[in-house]
């Protein structure tokens, strides 16, 4: 019995496997299929016909089992040993960022017969449209990982109708994960040897976020926003005392007497010291346009001249002078006009005081 053999002059177009579309480009997405084009020789001579050839897909040049399985195209025309295959190859083998080898097997004529494989496997590369997808692994359920490597992947996405998550990974057992599970709430979490350490935020849909703890590192005071009215020709700024406006619900306007029970807070943002809190609904009266410290520390600016030095410890309240505080030496007449206490000195003349704000 004369043992069949074949081999194969292969030709794969462009940089690596290529998938030949006409018309526009931006007209159609390009295709999963890749064309592959080659001259089959059985036995030493170019074959005429219909063929039956088999695919296979493998992580070694030699040896191994098929990844993903095998594939076939039956009846495919063969003119003196020229073919083309358009092969739809399953996600399986392309799973992991490694090298991949193609073998193809022929049997002809089509339907009879056994495969013979075509001499030796092909290696194959990167194609145009796979070269923006670098590092970017799909499994067959649709979940992708980023990055991948030895320790894990840097970042998954994954997901399902109630567990839906992308996930940051720190070593392969220890990892962040940002994740909604079918409750419309969002959730950051980490994760220590794949236990949760707990839920660091939650978020749900009317925009209510949970924190066990929240730390707030850019500003020492919280402050609510409202419009401010000058006080004449003296516009407000940052570190100015503030009164209620009478006349206009929900506004401000530069303090301008002295023990004034309407006082309401100070501007924030003096000496580069921003507000750390803002409390505010955008579009009501509860909006303007300056940050008005009422609880925190805040530069605040004082008149030492209008009713003495100022020491840390003092009491202060409104001043003659607009938008600046002055020490409070009769109680009973700053009974509710206090602003807070002084932290900082001021000998004489007008300058900033680092106020730790609180109305009484």
């Amino acid at each position: 019995m004369t043992r069949r053999t074949a081999n194969v002059a292969r030709a794969l177009l462009g940089a690596g496997i290529l998938a030949l579309v006409g018309g526009n480009a931006s007209a159609v997405p390009p295709p999963s299929w890749f064309s592959y084009q080659g001259v089959a020789i059985l036995d030493g001579v170019p074959i005429s016909g219909n063929a039956d050839f088999r695919i296979s897909i493998y992580a070694t040049p030699t040896g191994g089992s098929p990844i993903g399985g095998t594939g076939q195209l039956l009846n495919v025309p063969v003119a003196n040993g020229l073919f083309t295959l358009q092969l739809d190859l399953t996600p399986q083998p392309w799973t992991q960022f490694a090298d991949r080898w193609l073998q193809l097997e022929v049997r002809y004529p089509a339907g009879s017969g056994s495969y013979v494989p075509l001499a030796g496997r092909q290696r194959l590369t990167a194609a145009p449209f796979s070269l923006a997808t670098r590092g970017i692994n799909v499994d067959v359920d649709g979940n992708v990982a980023i990055g991948s490597g030895e320790d894990g992947v840097p970042l998954t996405i994954t997901g399902s109708s109630n567990d839906r998550f992308i996930q940051f990974n720190t070593t392969a057992s220890n990892y962040w994960r940002l994740s909604e599970n079918g409750t419309n709430n969002l959730s950051f979490s980490f994760f220590d040897g794949g236990t949760t350490i707990n839920d660091v935020l939650m978020l749900n849909k009317d925009g209510i976020a949970k924190v066990r703890v929240l730390q707030i590192t850019g500003g020492s005071d919280v402050a609510e926003p409202y419009d401010v009215a000058a006080a004449g020709e003296v516009e407000p700024a940052p570190g100015m005392v503030v009164c209620i406006d009478p006349d206009h619900v929900g506004k401000m306007r530069v303090s301008t007497q002295a023990c004034d029970r309407t006082v309401a807070g100070i501007i924030s943002g003096a000496n580069g010291v921003a507000p750390g809190l803002t409390l505010a609904q955008e579009g009501t009266v509860a909006d303007g346009e300056w940050p008005i410290a009422n609880v925190g520390r805040v530069w605040c600016l004082v008149d030492a001249d209008a009713n003495g030095a100022i020491e840390p410890g003092d009491l202060l309240t409104t001043s003659d002078t607009p938008g600046h505080a002055m020490k409070v030496t009769d109680p009973a007449a700053s009974q509710g006009a206090v602003i807070g206490k002084a932290m900082s000195r001021l000998e004489s003349g007008k300058g900033m005081v680092l106020v730790l704000v609180g109305l009484q």
